[in-house]
């Protein structure tokens, strides 16, 4: 405000109008990223989990089998590289024993897929699947070509241990699968499988 020679007090110039309005349009901007920030973090946390999910849901199934040499094998994951999904299958005996190679300890079509919500999992709300690889696993293959990538993992009761495939190839080292911001794919949650069944979420 001011105030002229003769004492009377004026409005607001359109100058410092402008800069309060610009302020404020500063402040409302920061605060609509940082919120959308803090969203997308949530929704990485919580696609992140249930995937992990996922892994010990199959785990658990195998554990609680009562053997591996009736009709199935044990219990995996498989990861749909062409929809970006996740479901857990029964790894059936296809011929001979459970321990006879074949398709056993991977996902063929005689497998079968689950179909229920706790047994799927599809990236939501900007969030998808990924493998990591590379030193630390520092390195993000959103495209599953990465030839540490496991397009299935079983699990075989009673342990259980772990057995990891690409198509019908043994990977025979840990494998790390997990999601990232589609927005942000610098934004990552990992999670570290080995073959002795040990499903650990932390960053590496």
């Amino acid at each position: 405000m001011r105030q002229n020679k003769k004492g009377i007090i004026g409005g607001f110039t359109l100058i410092e109008m402008m800069m309060v309005i610009l302020i404020i349009s500063v402040i409302v901007a920061i605060a609509g990223l940082s919120t959308k920030a803090r969203n997308e973090n949530l929704s990485l946390s919580i696609q992140h989990e249930k995937l992990r999910s996922l892994f010990f849901r199959a785990k658990t199934l195998a554990m609680n089998s009562v053997s591996a040499n009736g009709a199935f094998c044990g219990y995996g994951v498989y990861i749909d590289t062409a929809s970006r999904k996740a479901t857990i299958f029964i790894d059936k005996q296809s011929g001979g024993s459970c321990a006879s190679g074949g398709s056993v300890g991977r996902y063929d079509v005689a497998d079968q897929l689950l179909n229920t919500s706790t047994d799927t999992f599809v990236g939501e709300s900007g969030i998808d699947l990924a493998c990591f690889y590379g030193a630390n696993w520092a390195n993000m293959d959103s495209n599953f070509t990465a030839g540490s990538c496991a397009t299935s993992i079983v699990y075989t009761p009673p342990d259980p241990t772990a057995t990891f495939s690409k198509g019908g190839s043994v990977i025979n080292s840990d494998v790390a699968i997990g999601v990232y911001s589609k927005r942000s794919p610098q934004k990552t949650k990992k999670i570290i499988l080995n073959k002795y069944g040990l499903i650990d979420a932390v960053q590496k």
